[in-house]
């Protein structure tokens, strides 16, 4: 791929639910906008926003709507509880995988390229998980890393499954019953143990790649 073209994975949806977040949500969706390989689709759920939050995005969609590379649609969700939201997004998918993000992080360059590599590298994996940055309230960084063995060891102490670690096959997590939506917390650590009681083949992205960066 020539440097600065941009292109588009027909195989990931990026579903990203949202309350709240009219200063900041902006970004997020800057962070998608700027990949070098696109989703798909962009689907944005606002839950209940009362701070203009659903404003905000429609107009930022609406500056955004010439571009040929990035589609986005934004629908509502009234039920509370980013389950539901998540829940609701999953509804409008219809891509062989998808990943959620959430409206608070940003999506390192490079990311969805390298997700897409390892999924037409091999197209029997259900889940393509990567290494994520954390910043905490103190400013210092910390490095989590993905493990594409021992799972349910790795999950059961370190949550390996959280929201923004992995992209997932469509189907299977519609398999395993999507987001439980009767939760007040944890949900993707209870989701995890049920895709991987499904037995699901994992992989870390990033040994598809020769790129070695973080997300």
């Amino acid at each position: 791929m020539a440097s600065g073209q941009i292109q588009i994975t027909p195989t990931v949806t990026v579903v990203i639910p949202v309350r709240d977040r009219a200063r900041i949500v902006t970004a997020t969706l800057d962070s998608v906008f700027a990949q070098d390989i696109r989703p798909v689709h962009v689907v944005v759920v606002d839950n209940g926003s009362v701070d203009g939050t659903f404003s905000v995005i429609n107009r930022w969609i609406e500056a955004h709507s010439s571009d040929p590379y990035f589609v986005t649609t934004l629908v509502r969700e009234p039920t509370p509880g980013p389950s539901a939201a998540r829940n609701r997004g999953l509804k409008e998918v219809s891509s062989p995988y998808v990943m959620f993000f959430d409206s608070d992080d940003l999506m390192s360059p490079g990311h969805l390229r390298r997700v897409s590599e390892a999924f037409e590298a091999d197209n029997s994996i259900d889940i393509a998980g990567w290494d994520i940055n954390n910043i905490d309230i103190n400013n210092r960084l910390t490095v989590q890393p993905f493990a594409d063995s021992d799972m349910l060891f790795r999950h059961l102490f370190n949550c390996i499954l959280g929201t923004v670690r992995y992209a997932v096959r469509t189907d299977f997590i519609r398999r395993a019953g999507g987001w439980n939506e009767t939760l007040a917390g944890w949900e993707d650590y209870e989701l995890g143990m049920r895709l991987l009681m499904l037995h699901p083949k994992v992989r870390n992205c990033l040994l598809y790649t020769s790129d070695a960066a973080d997300e």
